[in-house]
């Protein structure tokens, strides 16, 4: 029966193969920054008889799927204006755009007063997926004109409890507050009872701001 034998050596050649043997190489290979889809890699082995003839092994290829995680967040808001006092619905949409599973999707947003109607965080979002989170707002009594705010989401490359690289994104909304600002209002009168034709009317203006 032939021995199994591990080449840990730097070059890549091995001295005598006897009968029925085998022997693994092993190499190290950097994948390139800009690499996508796959690396496909073909080799095949040489060796040489006693006689000093030459022999070739069939040709065999492995190939290396290279893992390119991505992430796309947006949040938005609807109505896009509303008054002090009425409700608005905020959406954060995360998608998957890479081509590996994403774990432990979570989303954060600072808002006070901010009331999600789904959960904040998801199990597992595989390539292509899309999940849209939801959560609701009451419009405050607020001096300013809009109200700004910025959420975030994380997701995790690996099931809990292997090491993992984090994926971060952040989208901003911007919700319009609608003023209500009053005016004036305008009351006429006069001051005396009724009067013959020919006689003086006294008229009184009421002006009241009721800003």
């Amino acid at each position: 029966e032939g021995i199994p034998i591990t080449h840990n050596g730097t070059d890549t050649v091995f001295p005598v193969l006897g009968p029925s043997d085998s022997v693994t190489f092993k190499a190290k290979y950097t994948i390139p920054e800009d690499a996508s889809g796959e690396i496909v890699n073909n080799a095949h082995a040489e060796g040489t008889r006693l006689n000093g003839e030459t022999i070739s092994s069939n040709e065999d290829t492995a190939k290396v799927h290279i893992q390119i995680p991505g992430l796309s967040f947006e949040k938005s808001v609807e109505p896009e204006s509303q008054e002090p006092g009425k409700g608005v619905d905020y959406t954060f949409t995360v998608t998957n755009t890479g081509n590996v599973d994403l774990y432990d999707i979570t989303i954060a947003d600072p808002l006070t007063g901010l009331t999600f109607t789904t959960p904040t965080k998801l199990t597992r979002l595989k390539p292509t997926e899309r999940y849209t989170f939801k959560a609701e707002y009451t419009v405050p009594e607020t001096d300013e004109s809009h109200i700004d705010n910025t959420a975030k989401i994380e997701a995790f490359i690996g099931v809990d409890g292997t090491t993992r690289d984090k994926l971060t994104a952040e989208s901003s909304a911007r919700l319009e507050v609608i003023k209500e600002y009053g005016g004036l209002k305008l009351t006429k009168s006069y001051l005396d009872g009724p009067k013959t034709p020919g006689s003086n009317v006294k008229y009184l203006f009421l002006v009241e701001n009721n800003t």
